[in-house]
């Protein structure tokens, strides 16, 4: 089956997103949705600020065209399959018109709805207290925007003229929010305005959009994460939340900046390590009793494997075989590998050539237990498998990987778990350096 030639990176409850995706189902593209998290921080990463360096939503990819801004967007899309959205009568005259009502939206209508709705809408959903001396002062300008479209929609059906085009869809997005405040009446109050939008509102292609973007969506995520993703313990937390599909935000912190030794972290893990997990009234730490809480709560199945006790058992044999055994020899040459000289320190061979015999053993132990099933707890993967995931991404960038790389049930066992797509989403926030290289840079 081919692949959709055009793409959209965002999320749908953006404004700006659902200007892109109004453009498209006007204009009947096919197109794909890519899902993005904003708590997760996926606009931050590498490849998506190769995409747009302003790592902003949305993003789209129309063959080898690669267009941020939305606006920009809806115009190329327009321009490409539905020109009369853009130019209406075809006439020079009749696109200026599109083009001064769609600076108009920009300038003069999008700022007021965008202010009031984020007062009325965002800021409590966030768990903030809404500034009412920001909405009455928007209010009273929207006010006055709107008595002049009530004077232009008097005059014909539409901003530009008798037809529909890009500089009414554009509005959409935005005033879609705001008519679900109390100030919806700014609309509702004046007859030429509330019938344009009741139009607007009703077309198929505004109606596809409002699924894609419910209002509750904009509320955080019930889980957060704290720490460092770079942190193999963060890691561990992530990567099972990953792989049981929730939503969750990662509130960013800086090991650098003692984020970890502020008084509100230290209530929530008085030792001061990450990660910390919070769950709705629940707080976690400890990375491991973090991933099997959320795999337990979520996708049990990789806690228990066919479901049986003895196959919990396997899992959980292996999951203190990775903690005892496995863990600790590969950390000490992954600090001394990589960490260490990151920090501007020598490494210590000794301690090398000390964990290297020891993890050859253990994985002498994995390579036997791996060639009589695909995974260490059986048959299925398990939280046993992705435990190692973490450290394991670090310790394979260093030359000692051939430990790995010479057992054959052993490397198909590590190349199968790096492939998985929750681990390749966890990887792109674990640079090998740590991200120290460009902190010293800057």
């Amino acid at each position: 089956m081919a692949q959709t030639a055009v793409k959209v990176y965002g999320w749908a409850v953006s404004p700006f997103v659902a200007r892109a995706l109004l453009c498209l189902e006007e204009a009947g593209v096919d197109y794909e949705l890519v899902p993005m998290s904003r708590e997760a921080g996926d606009h931050l990463r590498p490849d998506f600020l190769a995409r747009n360096p302003f790592a902003q939503v949305p993003v789209l990819e129309d063959g080898d065209l690669t267009l941020f801004e939305s606006r920009a967007i809806a115009r190329h899309v327009l321009r490409k399959h539905k020109p009369e959205l853009l130019v209406a009568d075809g006439s020079p005259e009749a696109a200026a018109m599109v083009d001064v009502w769609l600076e108009v939206e920009a300038h003069q209508h999008h700022p007021l709805t965008g202010a009031i709705m984020v007062q009325c809408i965002l800021t409590p959903l966030l768990g903030g207290v809404r500034d009412q001396a920001v909405v009455d002062e928007n209010v009273a300008k929207l006010k006055k925007v709107l008595a002049v479209y009530e004077a232009r929609l008097s005059a014909s059906r539409y901003l530009a003229g008798e037809s529909l085009t890009l500089a009414d869809l554009s509005h959409f997005p935005m005033t879609r929010y705001f008519m679900d405040t109390e100030y919806a009446a700014l609309v509702e109050e004046l007859p030429h305005v509330k019938a344009w939008w009741d139009e607007l509102n009703a077309r198929p292609a505004a109606r596809k959009v409002t699924e894609h973007a419910p209002i509750e969506r904009m509320a955080p995520a019930a889980v957060k994460v704290y720490g460092w993703a770079m942190s193999p313990f963060v890691a561990r937390a992530l990567l099972c939340l990953e792989e049981a599909g929730v939503e969750y935000e990662l509130v960013p912190m800086s090991r650098q900046a003692g984020d970890h030794l502020q008084p509100d972290f230290l209530a929530r893990n008085p030792f001061a390590q990450v990660p910390v997990l919070e769950d709705g009234d629940l707080t976690l730490f400890e990375s491991r009793a973090i991933a099997r809480h959320v795999l337990r709560k979520h996708k049990p199945e990789l806690l228990v494997g066919d479901g049986s006790p003895e196959a919990a058992a396997m899992v959980d044999v292996w999951l203190e075989v990775e903690a005892h055994q496995h863990h600790a020899p590969t950390a000490a040459i992954m600090v001394q590998c990589i960490l260490a000289p990151l920090l501007g320190g020598a490494r210590d061979q000794a301690v090398i050539d000390e964990n290297v015999p020891k993890l050859k053993k253990v994985l002498e132990v994995y390579e036997a237990r791996l060639s009589k099933s695909r995974y260490l707890a059986g048959e299925s993967v398990s939280l046993a498998d992705l435990s190692h995931f973490p450290m394991l991404r670090y310790f394979m960038e260093t030359e000692y990987k051939a430990l790995v790389e010479e057992l054959p049930h052993v490397k198909a066992w590590w190349e199968e778990l790096k492939v998985r797509p929750a681990a390749r989403k966890v990887t792109e926030f674990m640079p090998v350096d740590f991200g120290l290289r460009k902190k010293a840079e800057q």
